[in-house]
């Protein structure tokens, strides 16, 4: 994918600091100084293993133009400074890439399980739809079908943000992204303009990161904010869910496959050939039958 230049100068306006090389063009942004392009911006990030500020001279002999840094550096190339390199990688590659998920529409799925199931169901409807679409998970990526390796379930901010530029690019109008607690505590999804964001469920899981199960909830519910999507459709099956659509402040459509919700999913049959469910809203009522085996797909 080639990438018109975006100048410096405009991505030091999205990060709040200044530049004397304003008009200096940057074609592509890495936080990894193996993986940087010639004209490309380089964030050094403090990780938990290595520091990207020790790989500078890397970075500019592999063609880094300016630097994204924590402190000034002894280098001749252009650095813009942040207190947080971590938090800056996203709103840089996003202005470097021309803010993809702004022109398609996105929708993150986060809850400790079904996020995988959720996004291939919603893949699926838009290919039988005729929509092209894009997907980001644990199992991989797909562009329109064209099937993308990843590393993790939510790529670094800078690998996302190319990505979704990716999908941009081969005609893709709707995507499906899982977010996992990790990546909102790292900043991998800021600067994601996010349609809809869903809730499936919240178990106990990840706690060697989080501490505790309400860091872990703080972390998914705050993908919830207007400041990161337009609405939300949330599972109310379980005390977190409940707690979640009570807290938010986006417009939000209730699930639920055993209590009250605004829409509910009874449950007629689920055995290993399929699921057959009936769908009841305020406005409608619809029977559907599918070939995922199990209560829990259902």
């Amino acid at each position: 994918m080639r990438t018109e230049p975006v100048t410096l100068g405009a991505i030091a306006s999205r990060l709040g600091v200044a530049t004397a090389a304003g008009e200096l063009p940057i074609t592509s942004v890495s936080h990894d100084s193996r993986a940087v392009r010639p004209g490309g911006l380089f964030v050094a990030i403090r990780g938990s293993r290595s520091d990207g500020h020790d790989h500078i001279d890397e970075a500019v002999a592999a063609g880094a133009v300016a630097l994204v840094v924590e402190h000034r550096v002894d280098r001749t190339v252009p650095q813009l400074v942040v207190a947080d390199s971590r938090a800056a990688l996203a709103p840089a590659a996003a202005a470097v890439y021309h803010e993809p998920s702004r022109r398609m529409r996105v929708v993150g799925v986060t809850g400790t399980n079904g996020k995988t199931t959720v996004t291939h169901i919603l893949e699926s409807i838009a290919g039988a739809a005729g929509i092209r679409f894009g997907i980001v998970g644990t199992v991989g990526a797909r562009i329109a079908g064209r099937p993308v390796s990843l590393a993790r379930t939510t790529p670094e901010a800078s690998d996302l943000q190319r990505l979704m530029a990716d999908m941009v690019a081969d005609g893709v109008t709707a995507a499906a992204i899982e977010v996992s607690s990790h990546a909102l505590d790292l900043h991998r999804v800021d600067a994601v303009s996010f349609s809809t964001v869903a809730f499936t469920n919240l178990s106990q899981d990840h706690l060697d990161f989080h501490i505790d199960m309400e860091r872990y909830y703080r972390a998914k519910a705050s993908l919830f904010t207007a400041e990161r999507a337009a609405g939300a459709v949330i599972a109310v099956d379980d005390a977190a869910g409940r707690r979640l659509a009570a807290e938010t402040d986006l417009p939000t459509v209730t699930v639920s496959a055993s209590g009250a919700a605004d829409v509910v999913a009874v449950i007629e049959d689920a055995d290993l050939s399929g699921s057959t469910i009936e769908l009841r809203a305020r406005s409608f009522r619809d029977r559907l039958r599918f070939p995922l085996a199990g209560r829990f797909n259902a």
